[in-house]
Formats: C-alpha cells, structure tokens, sequence
C-alpha cells in the first residue's frame, strides 16, 4: 500500500508515503529500491530520500544511491542522493552494520564534487525575487539565495549538490579519519582543493568544517591526540590553522564543534 502510495501522482500523499516507510525503517528497502528507477523524478527523489533517512547501508542501497548521485538528470534528486549517502554512512556507523561500505560513500561524494558545477545563483540570474524563481534546462531546484560577502575570491554562485555531498562529508568526517580508510587521501585532496579554489562561500565553509573534524575527532565524536590519528590525519593538523588561513573567509567560530580550539594549541 505505502509503495503505490510513493508512485501518486500527488506531491502530498507521495510524502506521506515516504515518511511511512521511513517510520517502518529497515523492512521498507526493498519496497524504496523498488523506486528508486522509476520515470518520474519525484518518486525517485522521494525513494533515494526514503534509503536514507531509513534503510541499512547495504550492498544493493549503497550502489542504487550512488548511481542516482551520479547519472541522475534531476539536480533535485543528486541532491536528494549526496545528502542521503551521508544519512546511510552515520547510521552504518551507529549499528556497526555496513562500516565496512562507509569509504565507498566518501568515494561517491568525493567523485560527485568532480563533477558538479556552481551555478549563478538563480535569483540574480533570473533577476526575480527567490521566492518565484523557476527550474532551468541546467537545474530543476531552486539555487539562488548566493552571496560573496564581498570577499575576494569568492561569487554569488550555488549548487544544491556541491553543498548536499560536502554537508554529508562533514557528517561522515565527525566520526574521525579512520572510517575513511583508503578514501581517506582523496578526501583530504578533494576537501583542500574546495578550500582553496571553490568561488562558493558556502562550499568552502563546509570544507573547513569536515577538514577540522578528519583532524580532531574519532568515532563517536570524541577528540583524539595527534599519535591516535591516521598517518595522513596528522600530517593535515599540522598544517590545518595556515590552511584556513589562505581563504578570507574565516568562521573560526562556527568551527569550534569541530575542535578548531585545539588545532590552534598544537
């Protein structure tokens, strides 16, 4: 009943749907896999969402999700999948089932910021107040609301799935480097590349966030000493402070969940 639900053609009962099978929780995968392909942009969107907030990262979810991420035509829905590759990382994370997947998520959302593209933000774009913004050729979601702040360096530019894979990699990098294991270099490479170039404000902040949590925290949150770090991990603390430092863009206040504290006492 709940998986035909998912497929009305009404936005309303498709969302009731979805927050049902995510209530139902793991016995609800196969019915969310069952969508996550289906024409309709919506219902995928609501299925990839379902996985997430849901489903145990398997196998077979951790592979639909991925592809949805990465051959998806709807912005909406890459979105929708880079926020829930996070979703599924923590929650393997939690049950200590699927950890040993959770690496290929970083992957996925490191390959995905390969890809991706900031866009002029849509309201200056469409000069039009962002409240009435409408979907392009390029983006069915709204991406507007940019701003520079009036650095240098930086433009009024967005991407829905640029922030949703960067939000998710500072989900997964609050539990410490370890648990990127061998995805552990391309992520540091991936994060200081967004730091260093990414005309995003918005981008770099989550760079910093996730690149102070690689550095800090172990599983669980909890902060470690330089000698329990990986090998790459201590080498990014040492460094991390005159990292931050080359972007004008400096929260050093919104990075203190993060242990920045810490990093300028080393």
């Amino acid at each position: 009943m709940l998986g035909e639900a998912l497929r009305d053609e009404r936005e309303s009962v498709r969302r009731a749907a979805t927050y049902g099978l995510a209530a139902v929780g793991d016995a609800a995968t196969d019915t969310l896999l069952e969508s996550i392909g289906y024409p309709v942009k919506w219902v995928r969107k609501a299925a990839v969402y379902g996985l997430g907030d849901a489903s145990p990262l398997t196998e077979e979810v951790l592979t639909a999700v991925a592809e949805r991420l990465a051959e998806d035509p709807s912005v909406y829905v890459r979105a929708v999948a880079a926020g829930s590759l996070g979703c599924l990382g923590r929650r393997a994370l939690a049950t200590e089932t699927g950890v040993d997947l959770v690496p290929r998520c970083f992957a996925a959302l490191v390959a995905c910021l390969g890809r991706e593209q900031n866009r002029l933000a849509m309201d200056i774009a469409q000069n039009r107040s962002i409240k009435f913004t409408r979907p392009t050729d390029e983006s069915d979601v709204c991406e507007g609301g940019g701003a520079d702040y009036n650095l240098d360096g930086f433009e009024p530019v967005r991407s829905a799935v640029r922030e949703s894979a960067l939000w998710s990699l500072v989900i997964l990098s609050s539990h410490g480097a370890a648990v990127a294991a061998e995805a552990l270099q391309p992520t540091v490479t991936c994060l200081k590349e967004v730091l260093r170039s990414d005309r995003n404000i918005f981008d770099v902040g989550f760079a910093m966030d996730a690149l102070c949590r690689l550095v800090q925290l172990g599983p669980r949150g909890v902060a470690l000493t330089v000698g329990e770090l990986p090998q790459e991990a201590r080498a990014l603390r040492q460094e991390l402070v005159d990292l931050l430092r080359e972007r004008p863009a400096r929260p050093w206040e919104a990075l203190v969940p993060a242990g920045l504290p810490a990093a300028f006492s080393r």
